[in-house]
C-alpha cells in the first residue's frame, strides 16, 4: 500500500494515539517499512509493549505514544527480531545433528517444552517474537516424531516421561494450597451433605426456553426480523394499556395541536459516532403508525437518556407534521416478581432434590500447560469432580487452544479433535459410566478453540460432536 493508505490504516488502528501526534505517525510508518509489518500487526505489538511498560511506571503515564515510549518500542522490536533470528539459527544448526524426518516453519522454534514466560510462569504472550501470521498449513501441520517417542507405532501425545517432566509440570505437581477455599459467599447456607443415589434419575433438569435445533446458525430472514421488532412494540403497548386503563395511542407522524401519547422504538439517523439529541427518531409499529419514523425534539425534557432500540411511551405534540416535540416520558410498568407456588417448590425441593441443595462446579480453560499437551490440570479437575460428585459441571473453553505453542508450531502427534476426544471426552465419559444419571455436563466453547468452526460471538454448540468423542 502507498504512503497515504498506510497512514490511514495506522490512524484507524491506533486512533487518538497517533491522530494528534504527526511525529509518531511518521515513525510508525517507517517501522512498517523496516519490519515489513501490516498496520494491525504493529498495533498488536504496541499493545503488548505498552501493557508491560505501563505496569512499572507512575499513574501519570497514560500509555500514550510519547518520545520515550516510542524509543522503547523501537528497542522492543529490535530485541524481538534479534531473538527470532537467533532461534532460527539454533534450529537450523540443530537439524544437522538429528535425523530430519519432517520440518516445518513456525512461529515458535525449539522443543515442544520451550516457552517464553512474561510476568507469570503460566502466561503466554501471543505477540512475542512474531513478525507475521503463519498460514493454515503451518498452523496445523502434522510432522512425524522420532521412533523412540512413538512406542508401538500408535499416535501418542506430545509429552515427557515422569523422569523428564517439564518445569511447568514440576511446578504444577508441587503446587500448594490445592483445593483451598479462597472466598465464600452466603456461608450460612449448607452444602449438599451426601452424594445423590447412583442410578436414579437426574436431580435437576436443565432445559432451554427455546429449542435451537430447528434453526440454522447465523441465518435470519429479513421478514422474520421485521416481524419480531414490530411485535415487540405492540407487546409493550399492550402491557402499558393493561397497567393504565383508557389509554389511547396515536400516530406520532400525524399533525396535531393537542398533546397525544405515542409508543415506539428509539432510532438514530447518525451513521457514525454516538447518538445525540438531534439524531433521535421514533419508529412505530405497523398497527400503530404504519411503521413510519418521525424526528424527536427532546429539548423540553431534561435529565433523561435514550439509546437505539429502547421502547418508550411519550407524550407530546407534532404541530408541523415533521417533528414530534416530547413533553413527557412515561415510565413503563415494572416486571412482575418471579415466584412459584408453594406446592411446586415443595415438589421440586423434596421429591426431586431430596431436600438437598444443588451442587455445581464451574471451570474455564485452557486445561493444559504451555509446554505440553498432557492436560494435567484437567485431570486434576476431574479428580476433584469425582470426589465432590456435583449435580452440574460447567466447562468453559478453550479446550484445545489455538494459541498453544505446540498447536501454533505444528509440533503435535494428533489432530486437535483427537486431543479433545482423548483428554476431555474420555474422562467425562468415564465419570458418567461410573455415576450414571447423576451429573449433567455443559460445554461452552471459546473463540480460541481449534476444534470449533465458528470464531465469532455468539457461538453455537460444538457442530461435530462425534469427531470429538461427544454424544450426538
Amino acid at each position: 500500500m502507498d504512503q497515504d493508505r498506510k497512514e490511514w490504516a495506522l490512524l484507524k488502528d491506533f486512533g487518538p494515539t497517533l491522530a494528534d501526534n504527526p511525529t509518531a505517525l511518521r515513525e510508525c510508518t517507517h517501522l512498517l517499512q523496516i519490519y515489513q509489518l501490516e498496520p494491525r500487526a504493529l498495533h498488536s505489538k504496541w499493545e503488548a509493549y505498552i501493557m508491560n511498560a505501563t505496569s512499572t511506571v507512575t499513574d501519570e503515564d497514560d500509555g500514550s505514544m510519547t518520545a520515550a515510549h516510542l524509543e522503547g518500542f523501537k528497542s522492543y522490536l529490535r530485541r524481538s527480531l534479534e531473538q527470532q533470528v537467533q532461534q532460527q539459527q539454533t534450529s537450523s544448526s540443530a537439524s544437522f545433528a538429528t535425523p530430519k524426518k519432517a520440518t516445518i516453519k513456525s512461529r515458535y522454534h525449539g522443543s515442544a517444552g520451550s516457552s517464553q514466560r512474561i510476568n507469570h510462569d503460566m502466561d503466554l504472550d501471543p505477540h512475542q517474537d512474531v513478525f507475521g501470521s503463519p498460514d493454515r498449513k503451518t498452523n496445523f501441520a502434522m510432522p512425524t516424531t522420532p521412533t523412540r517417542n512413538r512406542g508401538n507405532g500408535n499416535l501418542a501425545p506430545v509429552g515427557r516421561s515422569p523422569s523428564q517432566q517439564s518445569p511447568s509440570s514440576k511446578q504444577f505437581a508441587l503446587r500448594r494450597n490445592v483445593s483451598e477455599t479462597e472466598e465464600t459467599l452466603n456461608s450460612h447456607l449448607t452444602l449438599r451433605s451426601d452424594p445423590p443415589n447412583v442410578g436414579s434419575d437426574y436431580r435437576n433438569v436443565i432445559t432451554s426456553i427455546v429449542s435451537v435445533k430447528p434453526y440454522r446458525y447465523m441465518f435470519e430472514k429479513i421478514s422474520e426480523k421485521g416481524d419480531a421488532l414490530d411485535d415487540r412494540i405492540d407487546a409493550f403497548a399492550e402491557i402499558y394499556r393493561e397497567a393504565h386503563k383508557d389509554v389511547q395511542f396515536s400516530n406520532p407522524e400525524y399533525q396535531t395541536q393537542s398533546v397525544v401519547m405515542v409508543v415506539g422504538r428509539i432510532c438514530s439517523d447518525a451513521n457514525e459516532g454516538k447518538s445525540n439529541e438531534h439524531s433521535l427518531l421514533l419508529e412505530t409499529s405497523r398497527a400503530l403508525g404504519s411503521g413510519s419514523r418521525v424526528r424527536l425534539d427532546t429539548s423540553e425534557v431534561s435529565g433523561l437518556s435514550f439509546f437505539p432500540g429502547q421502547i418508550v411511551v411519550l407524550s407530546g405534540i407534532n404541530a408541523n407534521g415533521s417533528v414530534f416535540v416530547v413533553t413527557r416520558v412515561h415510565e413503563l410498568p415494572s416486571l412482575p416478581m418471579a415466584g412459584e407456588s408453594p406446592a411446586m417448590l415443595e415438589d421440586f425441593h423434596y421429591r426431586r432434590m431430596s431436600g438437598q441443595p444443588i451442587k455445581m462446579i464451574a471451570a474455564a480453560g485452557p486445561y493444559t500447560l504451555n509446554d505440553n499437551l498432557l492436560f494435567e490440570p484437567f485431570a486434576a479437575l476431574m479428580a476433584h469432580v469425582d470426589k465432590e460428585r456435583p449435580d452440574v459441571l460447567l466447562l468453559m473453553g478453550p479446550f484445545v487452544s489455538s494459541q498453544h505453542p505446540a498447536i501454533l508450531s505444528g509440533n503435535v502427534d494428533m489432530s486437535p479433535e483427537r486431543y479433545f476426544a482423548e483428554y476431555i471426552s474420555k474422562p467425562l465419559a468415564k465419570h458418567q459410566d461410573r455415576y450414571p444419571k447423576e451429573m449433567q455436563i455443559l460445554l461452552v466453547p471459546s473463540l480460541q478453540d481449534v476444534v470449533h468452526e465458528t470464531v465469532v460471538m455468539p457461538q453455537p454448540a460444538f457442530e461435530h460432536p462425534r469427531s470429538l468423542g461427544l454424544p450426538a
